[in-house]
């Protein structure tokens, strides 16, 4: 039975493939990739981190980069379990900016995330200067690592092979063009006006392009406004053999480096890149051990929430669905019903089987005749006990808490019928909702008749069940629309809907789906046309 744990749980509010040239974003992947050796990792955005997560992996390593996005009580609750800050700039400060004050110390008030600071097993520093300030404004901190080096990874490769092809060198002096006030353009510009040097305002795309640029140049003035933790420009500008005309706010060179030797740099960068890993690494003892923790759950006579899934060709997903269904943080108080659809029962009835084994909540039924997705809701409904029910796809996920942060809406909404939420997009089959790296949700809207034209409840909503007692069920001769038409019937008769803001699901665009493969768009625009006709009043607004 799978039941995927990770050593370490990298934690961000961006990655890579987000902001591909962010310095901070750059540091994590290689950091990533290094840790990924010898120990299995998960990159998890920030906004993710829940109780149910943290629930669900309580023996992660949790490592912390951008933590701006996750909700304040998860933060709290990380604060007893392992984890490290790998900290970039200065996420302690309201203003994150301590050139702002006098010798660096910030007034107390602008002092925040203080007790996740001091209860974390390491906060990672970039360089000395960057501890030194840290120190400062944290004063009780006995966890501080200096890193003393930024990560590059395979750029600095590309950085050796670029130095092959080096332009010859202009005796003009380099400025980094940038619209971060921070980054002191326009005082290196004032500078050599006033030392009248000539000077290029310079850019590139990457770290890998402004190398080659500077390598043409046989100075750079970089004046930044606010401490550079190491400063990546600095070294850069380094090792393409720069000059480099600076000040006191670069934290790279409170480092001893010997910064005249190419050769020594980047012995010195693997150096520091080595123990950086090691103080990481020795934090934990990593198990690979894939066994599932074995959880008995004892079901109420009357579940509150019947889970309905229809199994049908399901063998690429039943084991991972299975997986992460179960963790719902109230999973203890819904019942789960698997329809198997398939002629013969085959593997997926091997797995749910041996789920069976450790949930006593999970109910099998094979059907001799397929009848379709919504047949086989319907008849998942049909003997179902739940106050409240929800359908699953098997190739769609959600967080750990949607079913009980949705049941808890219906709960102290009592004139609500059906509640649901954005979910993200991918077009990756391997993607669940903790993995999946997109942020491009499913388009969603607050609840209003006229706005079921864009079948609200999506994939995934939770709806009572008093709503099948009024309208029925799921109209059994549509393949693909079944679903928008019993919501618009439920609408006709006056039930109402409610939306959470919040992202709880992961929606894979299958192009094998139902609904979703090329080959079913004419059935599926055909019946959307019925649908659409048939409640035309009531998405019109002219219907109660």
């Amino acid at each position: 039975m799978s039941n995927t744990q990770y050593d370490i749980i990298f934690v961000a509010d961006f990655f890579t493939n987000e902001i591909p040239n962010g310095g901070g974003e750059v540091c994590n992947e290689e950091l990533i990739n290094l840790l990924r050796k010898d120990n299995s990792v998960l990159k998890l955005h920030s906004y993710k981190l829940s109780d149910s997560f943290l629930k669900a992996h309580p023996d992660s390593l949790y490592i912390l980069s951008g933590f701006l996005l996750a909700p304040k009580e998860s933060l709290s609750s990380l604060e007893n379990m392992k984890y490290v800050i790998y900290e970039h700039d200065h996420k302690y400060l309201l203003n994150r900016n301590p050139a702002a004050f006098k010798e660096y110390v910030s007034p107390k008030e602008n002092i925040v995330f203080e007790s996740l600071y001091q209860n974390a097993n390491l906060v990672v520093c970039q360089s000395k200067l960057h501890q030194e300030i840290i120190s400062k404004n944290l004063p009780n901190l006995s966890n501080l690592y200096n890193a003393g080096c930024s990560l590059w990874g395979e750029q600095i490769e590309k950085f050796n092979q670029a130095s092959k092809d080096n332009q010859q060198r202009k005796s003009r002096t380099a400025i980094l063009r940038s619209n971060q006030t921070n980054k002191g353009q326009d005082l290196a510009q004032e500078y050599c006006h006033n030392s009248g040097i000539q000077y290029d305002l310079v850019s590139a795309r990457n770290s890998v392009e402004l190398y080659k640029v500077l390598s043409g140049y046989e100075t750079l003035v970089f004046l930044p406004r606010t401490p550079e933790t190491f400063s990546r420009v600095f070294l850069e500008a380094k090792l393409a053999g720069c000059k480099v005309i600076t000040n006191n706010l670069i934290g790279a060179l409170s480092e001893k480096y010997d910064w005249s030797s190419r050769e020594s740099i980047l012995d010195k960068l693997k150096q520091k890149e080595a123990e950086l890993v090691e103080a990481i690494s020795s934090l934990f003892t990593s198990s690979k051990d894939t066994q599932p923790r074995k959880k008995e759950v004892t079901t109420k006579k009357q579940p509150k929430i019947s889970i309905i899934t229809s199994v049908f060709k399901g063998e690429d997903y039943i084991e991972k669905f299975l997986a992460e269904m179960t963790k719902q943080q109230n999973f203890s108080e819904c019942e789960m019903i698997l329809v198997d659809c398939n002629k013969q029962p085959g593997f997926e009835k091997e797995v749910i089987e041996r789920y069976q084994k450790h949930f006593s909540n999970l109910r099998y039924h094979h059907l001799e005749k397929d009848p379709g997705v919504y047949g086989a809701w319907n008849y998942g409904i049909k003997n179902s006990k739940g106050k409240y029910i929800t359908n699953a796809n098997l190739d769609d996920f959600r967080s750990y808490e949607q079913l009980k942060v949705l049941s808890e809406m219906l709960d102290k909404n009592k004139d609500i019928d059906l509640v649901y939420h954005p979910f993200i997009q991918t077009d990756k089959q391997e993607d669940t909702f903790y993995t999946t790296l997109y942020r491009k949700t499913y388009e969603s809207y607050d609840f209003s008749p006229k706005m079921m034209i864009k079948c609200l409840p999506g994939c995934m909503p939770l709806w009572r069940r008093s709503l099948h007692d009024k309208n029925g069920y799921f109209e059994e001769k549509y393949k693909h629309a079944g679903d928008w038409e019993f919501w618009l019937r439920c609408v006709q008769s006056g039930s109402k809907f409610m939306r959470n803001k919040k992202v709880m699901g992961c929606y894979y665009f299958n192009p094998e789906g139902l609904s979703t493969a090329v080959s079913n768009n004419q059935t599926k625009h055909a019946e959307e046309i019925e649908v659409f006709n048939k409640y035309r009043e009531v998405i019109n607004g002219k219907s109660n």
